[in-house]
């Protein structure tokens, strides 16, 4: 049988009354929009999908202030954005305390007071803030209506795949055994849409 014939099928059978969500995910930029997420969207649209785009990045600005958020976006270092969703991902198991993780990162520290805040600072942030925004994306939206939820990554770090994101921690892969809303027939795979050298 031909591949395409088969493309073409399966493109059938998936559209018809398919919803798609695209999340763009905390630390994109909220200073410029996001062309991937434009890019996606259409494409997914053309396609026949009912396409919706949530932008998450920009709901943490507004909870955090644009300009502590887009200092947060620079930090490329000891994968602190990663760090600081880490009680939001995992919660007690999340691994290394605050003050283990300044301890084995001191320029963390300076860093935190060069962008206005502090290394306690950023421990609220860990503990108590991104928590709860997780939280809060995870109620905002009924996500049993969408077949497909892609998520961007704004990190070099194989760390951010779906299942490490903010809005899907609250909907993990059916293996886990947990019991929580999920879109039908989840399939965790991440994709690379940046060749070459990370900064």
């Amino acid at each position: 049988m031909d591949g395409s014939v088969l493309v073409e099928r399966d493109a059938e059978a998936r559209v018809a009354g398919e919803r798609v969500a695209i999340v763009c995910m905390p630390f994109a930029s909220s200073d410029r929009p996001s062309i991937q997420l434009g890019l996606v969207g259409a494409i997914t649209r053309r396609a026949g999908y009912e396409t919706d785009l949530l932008h998450f990045n920009l709901n943490l600005a507004s909870r955090l202030g644009a300009p502590l958020y887009e200092r947060l976006c620079q930090s490329r270092q000891h994968m602190t954005g990663e760090w600081l969703f880490s009680i939001a991902a995992f919660g007690a198991d999340a691994p290394s305390t605050p003050e283990n993780y300044f301890a084995a990162f001191p320029g963390e520290a300076d860093w935190a007071a060069e962008i206005g805040s502090s290394t306690a600072g950023l421990a609220e942030l860990r503990e108590t803030v991104l928590p709860q925004f997780v939280d809060d994306c995870a109620a905002a939206v009924d996500w049993t209506r969408y077949r497909v939820v892609g998520f961007s990554s704004a990190r070099c770090a194989a760390a951010a795949t779906p299942d490490r994101s903010p809005t899907s921690m609250r909907c993990p892969p059916p293996t886990t055994g947990r019991t929580s809303p999920r879109p039908r027939n989840w399939a965790w795979s991440t994709i690379s849409g940046a060749p070459g050298r990370c900064p």
